[in-house]
């Protein structure tokens, strides 16, 4: 069994398509780590709320997903992208191994990058996702891919199609974080 663990901000809409997606698997578990939203989140599953508004906090709200996670493997999933009932079933089915990682596709477009379903074992064993990503957009799923590569927890990308849906905002990934994910890939980066 898995945890769906979603990263929410102020986004209702996709919030009801999760929640009406949801409804087809009530057997999987599921909860909303809240990331600081001005109006949070109403659902009937936990919820877990971060207070202080920091700006693109995706790893600090994912490394509060996996310390909550009530099972041994947690599918994060991107506000943007839902799965059908038949995926869901279609990933009970799958025999999941340690060791790995596991992505999945999406219609007409290349595999998902923060939607993932891993143990929290290794999960934990690279540490999570690195919280230096937070307050600027972007670089921090490929840094945690690249923590898994040299951790030798290798990727899967199942045959398992999730739905894409139009992000609500406007995802540019900014220089800073560019910078700082080669700084960390190079072993360069200095810490005060």
């Amino acid at each position: 069994m898995f945890t769906i663990s979603l990263t929410f901000y102020n986004d209702h809409e996709h919030l009801h398509r999760h929640i009406d997606a949801w409804r087809t698997y009530p057997y999987v578990e599921k909860q909303i780590i809240d990331d600081g939203s001005i109006s949070p989140p109403d659902a009937d599953v936990p919820i877990y709320r971060i207070h202080r508004d920091i700006p693109w906090n995706i790893p600090g709200a994912r490394n509060l997903g996996a310390a909550v996670c009530p099972t041994e493997w947690i599918l994060f999933c991107d506000m943007d992208q839902t799965f059908s009932k038949e995926s869901i079933d279609a990933i009970i089915a799958t025999k999941l191994e340690r060791g790995t990682f596991y992505s999945f596709q999406r219609k007409n477009r290349p595999r998902t990058a923060g939607t993932m379903l891993v143990s929290r074992v290794d999960y934990w064993k690279v540490g999570g996702y690195d919280e230096d990503f937070a307050g600027h957009y972007g670089y921090n799923d490929p840094y945690l891919r690249a923590l898994f590569l040299r951790n030798n927890i290798r990727e899967v990308t199942l045959p398992i199609l999730c739905d894409q849906h139009e992000a609500d905002c406007q995802l540019i990934r900014t220089p800073n974080n560019e910078g700082l994910y080669h700084q960390k890939l190079r072993g360069t980066r200095s810490y005060t």
